[in-house]
């Protein structure tokens, strides 16, 4: 799977969240904890392709 496939996955999973909670079908607390067991894995492969590709970019300068 590529970074860019990963990165629509999470950012769609966090807007889909947020639309829940501001719509009042879950409370925040619920849908956070849901979102983290479901999505932690997606979260800390972005995050870590996003401090890869900075400390490879630092490197450069």
């Amino acid at each position: 799977m590529s970074f860019a496939a990963i990165f629509v996955a999470s950012i769609s999973a966090l807007v889909f969240t947020l639309i829940q909670v501001l719509s009042g079908e879950a409370r925040p607390l619920t849908l956070a904890f849901h979102y983290f067991a479901s999505g932690h894995l997606t979260f800390f492969v972005v995050l870590g392709s996003l401090l890869l590709w900075r400390s490879r970019t630092e490197k450069r300068t």
